[in-house]
């Protein structure tokens, strides 16, 4: 069975191969759009551990909540949702974050942010990066050491890539912690997003990775920021932790996680009070229609409540923890 290790080896892998993608297609003008890459991502994922179940309805709703896609993450009765838009770097910006909706005049991000306001949920940014060394004129790796929160987990690990250039196909490379390459599928709490775009310069890319996260840590257990956290001692279960880091990176939460409780029954009733106890009907329909492997009667069921491109659903009882994580493996 696939390990929680595994998992989050892969997803640094496609970081990586995300930035190989755009470092090298947009001097050509053959970059992958925001769509293919999140499809192309999506894809690799559930090819390799076909347990992440991905969705996506026949209608499309994405306009009514901003949202790229959902991501279900949890096990049993501990659910937690995050609703994810897709950003890819264009120059030296993500000259899209402020994107208004049609004639409405509403910015993408705040319809995402109040949307998950009224369900509970967390909205988040994922950003698309990959540019050739010095584009930045070295303020991207200034920017990643001003970044004390979170570094992926294979640092220091090879990693085998693909390289239409070596001569077997296949080359490896080990990638320090500071590489932005790792950072080509990064992550960021949409709050945080929207509160750097009220300064100058509000769409530059580094200003964003000074704050971002490899994407990989949204499945992190482990004790992998330079900052080291204050996770309450007792919680270990690997949702719980999980949860826990999740809501205590996110400002202006409907329940602030600072300062953060040394009693683990404080901790547990703040994550009672931030996740779901059962799956809404239209996922649960989606988890029993793959089983069943009826999808005509999962598109029945969701498309008139998906609001989102992608509906992902990550049970992390498929991912048992492994102390001695494999090395990184190319995807197949």
């Amino acid at each position: 069975m696939a390990t929680h290790a595994d998992l989050t080896a892969a997803m640094d892998y496609l970081a990586v191969d995300t930035w190989r993608r755009l470092e090298h297609g947009q001097p050509r003008g053959l970059a992958p759009s925001e769509e293919s890459i999140t499809d192309y991502l999506l894809f690799e994922l559930n090819q390799q551990f076909p347990q992440i179940l991905v969705h996506k309805p026949s209608k499309r709703e994405e306009a009514r909540v901003g949202a790229d896609w959902e991501w279900w993450i949890g096990a049993d009765t501990r659910w937690l949702c995050l609703r994810v838009q897709a950003k890819k770097f264009f120059g030296q910006n993500y000259r899209h974050l402020g994107h208004r909706i049609g004639n409405t005049g509403i910015r993408q991000i705040d319809l995402l942010i109040a949307g998950c306001d009224q369900r509970g949920y967390l909205p988040y940014h994922v950003f698309y990066n990959g540019w050739a060394s010095g584009h930045f004129d070295g303020h991207d790796l200034a920017a990643l050491k001003t970044n004390d929160q979170f570094f992926p987990h294979t640092s220091g690990r090879p990693i085998t890539m693909r390289s239409p250039m070596h001569p077997h196909g296949y080359e490896t490379v080990t990638l320090g912690e500071e590489n932005p390459r790792w950072w080509g599928c990064s992550a960021l709490p949409s709050r945080v997003v929207r509160n750097l775009l009220q300064a100058r310069h509000r769409h530059y890319v580094p200003r964003y990775l000074a704050h971002a996260m490899p994407w990989s840590m949204l499945f992190s257990p482990t004790d992998a920021t330079r900052a080291h956290e204050r996770i309450p001692a007792g919680l270990t279960d690997i949702v719980d932790v999980i949860h826990w880091r999740l809501l205590s990176g996110t400002p202006e939460t409907t329940a602030p996680m600072a300062p953060v409780p040394e009693d683990t029954q404080d901790a547990d009733s703040i994550l009672d009070g931030q996740r779901l106890t059962a799956l809404p009907r239209y996922v649960r329909a989606v988890f029993d229609g793959h089983r069943a492997a009826d999808l005509g009667d999962v598109n029945k069921a969701t498309d008139d409540r998906v609001a989102a491109r992608r509906l992902v659903l990550t049970d992390l009882d498929d991912f048992p923890t492994d102390p001695s994580p494999t090395s990184v493996r190319p995807l197949p």
